[in-house]
């Protein structure tokens, strides 16, 4: 008997049981491959660096006419175990050319190292995951996202020009560098073979472009820091631990996905119980006569479970199936730049499965309940005591001004405030994800977050190709400052060109020493820039730091520190405290006065250009075009290209926010489908004594789908007011381990967020109920008298 009752319950709601399953496919293809995502990101970055055999600290070196003296540094201190070197040569994408065109899309981080596979230290892969031994004569590797994000293929040619030498060489493809493979990084490996390296190293015209990259074993990273503060060729040094920082970007994806799977998780709960509910109140007369005949309460409720059980279990099984691709769908960017292992795939998918099948179970088990509270005699009163000791709404159509669709629709929301409730709160969170990801992603792209980079607003940024020349000494940065300058003035604009240097400094804060960047610029005033606490510094000897370096050393405002500078070692003043997302917030900044006008920066931002005649907008837009001609370059860009450039995951978040979009829009339709034939069904008597009255099926199908826009409408509203307030609840997390503690202002696109997506999900919900009450047409008005 209980096989027949199941059988005809699931042909009679077909539509209902269809979307239930697709719901639990969902939820358990979500939880399937967001759980292993996580597993596989986060362990995986160990399981990459333990695969590439990485060291527990790191240098790079521009050693340019200086020579390699952190070598000796290194084999002097007791702290280090052991290390390893890779010899590099520096080259700048612009001089990396195809066709005659630079090769690289615009980038502000163009410095690329280059190497032989011969000289390799830790270990490379491919595509494949197999370790790179070999590069065939004439072709090179590139690490990094720069190749696919300008459109180079394999078998692309490719001109390099370092000094005097020029070679071209064959791209081969992308390898997988556990130091440099991060976009967070900036940086791009060059590995060719032997040969063809030889042909720059061994020219003359090459020498002030050399530099290495240590890999360093020690027990004793503070006492490494610390022996090596006074080398002048470090250009970047870093822990094991701020190397895997680097990858935040694709731990932080799988995360975002998770949390989207825990809400659909919960959106699936939430309609389950309402489907639960309704089925339980609609058959209340066959669950009458089941008491009646003495089928107990335990064996009643056995029947619902046996059905919500196979449909767990079936969707569970399909989303476990469907997790694998989608999973490696996700997974793709980071698997690019990355080399991911996780044994436990499948057992983590089928436990995820089993979990999502279980927590279904016990929510269905208490949804049941209200089995225990129907008597035989329901059966016989259709389900209704005859009491009501409340009003069925406060509103009254004798004094509304509403037509008679919308009041109807409207008294229908007011009337049955848990279920529309419930509708609310699921497209409400729906909009919100959506709109949480797009503040993101236009934040990381807009100029707010300007003040993080360091770098004041400027018309222009140019990254030209003589900045590496700056880095190995080859050029002062006055020197080209003031050729830019002039070759500005003889295009007719004259301007102000300066460049922010990032110098390695020792800094002793209080016992500790430790080599610490320092932001500079002659050209600038300290006040210039944004600080959170405190004021800019006022002379030579003060200086501002942010706040992780405060909090890691036990610094405040009106604390001394000793400072090298160009070899002099003075007390300076903290003065204020600032925010920044250079080296993730390890910075400080000196004044404008100090001495580091001869000093070599280890790097520097583009060039920024401030026109002479303050030209508005279109105009800039005009002279970037004119410049990127003249210069042959695209690395020409304004401040919303730079700063989006500088972040370089705003399309990352950008495609997860698409992603999460097309999935509410899903649910959301598929909710709308549920809840209106769920009414139809219940209302098919209202449905038919409204038809026996004269009204026109297509008042009846206003009437339902306006019920529906009222709930989108006010869930639009709801998420314009939520939408600032959550996106600082899950985005601050996510910028302080950037370097931004303090938080910041984000970047709200008005019409994107409080239009296109609020009439996006309300299209969806009109054309779902719209084509979904069609169905009341089904419904005749002789129907009023068969109603059981």
């Amino acid at each position: 008997m209980f096989f027949r009752i199941l059988k005809k319950d699931i042909r009679r709601k077909k539509t209902m049981n269809i979307i239930l399953l697709l719901f639990v496919v969902l939820s358990a293809m979500f939880a399937s491959s967001s759980v292993n995502n996580i597993i596989t990101v986060v362990g995986g970055t160990d399981y990459y660096f333990e695969q590439a055999g990485m060291a527990d600290y790191y240098f790079i070196t521009n050693e340019g006419k200086i020579g390699d003296t952190l070598s000796e540094k290194l084999n002097k201190e007791p702290a280090v175990t052991g290390y390893r070197r890779e010899n590099t040569l520096y080259i700048s994408s612009d001089y990396i050319t195809r066709d005659g065109k630079n090769a690289f899309k615009a980038s502000t981080n163009s410095l690329c190292l280059m190497m032989s596979v011969d000289d390799a230290k830790i270990n490379y892969f491919d595509k494949n995951n197999d370790v790179v031994r070999t590069v065939d004569e004439g072709t090179f590797y590139l690490s990094g996202s720069f190749a696919e994000s300008s459109g180079i293929e394999v078998g692309d040619k490719l001109d390099l020009k370092l000094g005097d030498v020029t070679v071209t060489l064959e791209y081969a493809g992308r390898i997988k560098d556990a130091l440099l493979g991060s976009d967070f990084m900036g940086n791009s490996r060059i590995m060719m073979n032997a040969k063809d390296y030889a042909r720059f190293a061994d020219d003359p015209s090459t020498s002030g472009y050399r530099g290495g990259l240590f890999y360093v074993d020690t027990d004793d990273a503070k006492a490494v820091e610390q022996a090596v503060t006074d080398d002048l060729t470090i250009t970047f040094d870093g822990a094991h631990s701020v190397i895997k920082m680097t990858y935040i970007l694709e731990v932080i994806t799988a995360g975002m996905l998770l949390v989207v799977s825990i809400a659909l998780i919960l959106i699936s709960f939430v309609i389950l119980r309402f489907t639960i509910g309704f089925t339980i109140t609609e058959e209340f007369r066959e669950i009458g006569v089941m008491k009646a005949i003495g089928i107990k309460n335990r064996h009643i409720r056995a029947l619902y479970l046996v059905k919500y059980l196979g449909i767990a279990v079936i969707g569970a099984v399909i989303g476990y199936f469907v997790s694998i691709p989608f999973g490696e769908l996700l997974l793709r960017s980071a698997s690019k730049a990355m080399y991911l292992g996780n044994d436990s795939t499948v057992l983590i998918g089928a436990l995820s499965c089993i979990a999502v099948v279980g927590i279904i179970m016990l929510f269905c088990w208490g949804c049941t309940r209200r089995i225990k509270k129907l008597s035989p005699i329901d059966a016989v009163r259709n389900g209704q005591t005859g009491e009501r000791f409340r009003k069925h709404s406060f509103l009254k159509l004798s004094r509304s001004k509403l037509p008679a669709t919308g009041f109807l629709a409207v008294n229908d929301v007011v009337s049955a405030p848990k279920q529309y409730s419930i509708m609310t709160l699921v497209f409400t969170l729906c909009l919100l994800l959506v709109m949480i990801f797009a503040n993101i992603a236009n934040t990381l792209a807009s100029d707010k977050i300007l003040f993080l980079l360091s770098v004041h607003n400027s018309d222009l940024y140019y990254s030209s190709k003589d900045e590496m020349d700056v880095w190995g000494g080859v050029k002062t940065v006055d020197e080209l400052c003031e050729s830019i300058e002039k070759d500005l003035s003889d295009l007719g604009m004259p301007a102000n060109v300066h460049l922010e240097g990032q110098y390695k400094v020792p800094v002793e804060f209080g016992d500790v020493r430790q080599n610490v960047t320092a932001l500079w610029c002659g050209e600038t005033k300290c006040s210039d820039y944004v600080y959170e606490l405190g004021t800019a510094p006022q002379n030579e000897l003060e200086f501002a730091a942010t706040s992780l370096i405060c909090e890691k050393y036990g610094f405040d405002i009106g604390d001394k520190a000793k400072i090298t500078v160009n070899g002099e070692t003075k007390e300076y003043l903290l003065t204020g405290i600032f925010q920044s997302m250079n080296q993730l917030g390890q910075v400080i900044r000196l004044h404008e006065d100090a001495p580091l006008a001869e000093v070599v920066p280890g790097t520097t931002y583009p060039a920024q250009i401030d026109f002479d005649d303050d030209p508005d907008a279109k105009t800039i837009e005009n002279r970037k075009e004119i410049l990127r001609k003249h210069w042959d370059s695209d690395k020409v860009q304004n401040v919303t290209e730079f700063v989006k450039d500088s972040t370089n995951s705003a399309d990352a978040i950008a495609a997860v926010k698409n992603l999460v979009l097309i999935i509410s829009v899903m649910i959301i339709v598929m909710i709308v489908v549920l809840m209106e034939r769920s009414f139809i069904a219940k209302e098919k008597a209202e449905i038919a004594l409204m038809k026996a009255l004269g009204n026109k099926d297509k008042f009846i199908i206003r009437q339902h789908a306006f019920r529906f826009v009222i709930v989108a409408v006010v869930s639009g509203v709801l998420s314009a007011v939520l939408c600032l307030p959550l996106t600082k609840l899950v985005a601050d997390p996510i910028f302080a381990m950037m370097g931004a503690s303090d938080g910041l202002g984000y970047e709200l696109n008005i019409p994107e967020i409080f239009a296109l997506y609020p009439v996006i999900i309300l299209a969806a919900v009109i054309a779902g109920a719209f084509f979904t009450a069609l169905y009341t047409r089904t419904v005749k008005a002789s129907d009023a008298a068969n109603i059981e």
